[in-house]
């Protein structure tokens, strides 16, 4: 029996995209996630897509994930302070900054929240000047994911059916 395959979608930016025109209150904050905080958040916003390569990890290397220091992660927050949505990159090759995981907690998918977030992230990624941004979607994530990010700035620069692995 074959493995169950997606159609992969590679996508990147080499340029800031421009500053989002409309503000919103809902504020998106860099912050350092502790692993508790971390998984829970992850599982609450990915369980919809099949999300599970963290959760298939050990604590000890999602611990190190956190703090190994190439990890960026942005937390859009409600009125009250709770995360509604990450926005993450490794900064492994700080010239070639990948976004690795971007997502918004179901109770807030529709509300234009995703864009915003993305936006804003994406612009202080690039006031460190890497050379590109990039990632990867699936057909197994939301169907407006490669639309988002094309109105992000990103452009598709392959496309590829690949077996399903943790995510």
């Amino acid at each position: 029996m074959e493995p169950a395959q997606v159609q992969v979608t590679y996508m990147q930016m080499f340029a800031p995209p421009v500053a989002p025109l409309l503000r919103r209150a809902e504020p998106v904050q860099r912050v350092q996630l502790e692993i508790a905080a971390y998984l829970e958040l992850y599982r609450q916003i990915g369980s919809p897509w099949g999300w599970d390569k963290r959760l298939l990890q050990s604590a000890a290397e999602v611990n190190s994930w956190l703090h190994s220091g190439r990890l960026r992660t942005y937390v859009l927050l409600d009125g009250a302070a709770a995360p509604m949505g990450l926005c993450e990159f490794d900064r492994l090759n700080v010239a070639d900054v990948e976004l690795t995981n971007f997502g918004l907690l179901p109770a807030y998918i529709g509300r234009r929240l995703g864009p915003w977030l993305l936006a804003v992230a994406l612009q202080s990624e690039w006031t460190e000047r890497p050379s590109r941004i990039w990632l990867h979607t699936d057909t197994g994530d939301h169907p407006r994911a490669i639309d988002t990010y094309r109105r992000a700035g990103f452009a598709v620069f392959d496309q590829r059916w690949e077996a399903v692995e943790g995510l």
